[in-house]
């Protein structure tokens, strides 16, 4: 739905009138945010420029959600969500890496449409490991010559 031109410009004019909404510092109490994808803005901290996703929450209300851990950033770099789609984000606390580093750890999800699965890549065996598609080919063979995969002569 593409809004009036007038309503283009009082939208815009009132977001630059406006503070970033209130942020999601995300807690034990409150570990996740769902909301509409409103917008990516970036904003600034002590630390140099930052990022800032805005959502619409179900009670109508924006709320900001900073992307200072790289984990998160990442996490929405891969989702991609577009405007209008619902994205839910959860933390999933502290981390230990594999060479021991800490870090904040999130999962972003977003619905959308993308149609249906595409279910027929799980009969190929392409994306096996070789010794799981080495024992399927095997196996394959077997069945299609009648002759059992052990080799003993009898099913």
């Amino acid at each position: 739905m593409t809004l009036p031109e007038s309503d283009r410009y009082d939208n815009l004019e009132r977001q630059a009138t406006q503070d970033f909404p209130r942020s999601w510092v995300p807690s034990e109490a409150d570990p996740s945010i769902v909301g509409e994808f409103l917008r990516l803005e970036q904003g600034t901290t002590a630390y140099g420029p930052a990022r800032i996703v805005v959502l619409k929450t179900k009670d109508g209300s924006e709320r900001s959600v900073w992307l200072f851990h790289t984990v998160l950033r990442n996490e929405f770099a891969r989702v991609r969500p577009k405007v209008g789609e619902l994205v839910a984000v959860r933390y999933l606390g502290k981390k230990q890496g594999a060479q021991g580093q800490a870090y904040e750890s999130y999962r972003v999800v977003s619905q959308r449409d993308e149609g249906a699965p595409e279910w027929d890549s799980l009969d190929s065996d392409d994306d096996a490991p070789d010794e799981w598609g080495k024992q399927i080919a095997d196996t394959k063979a077997a069945i299609q010559s009648n002759i059992p995969a052990d080799g003993s002569g009898s099913f």
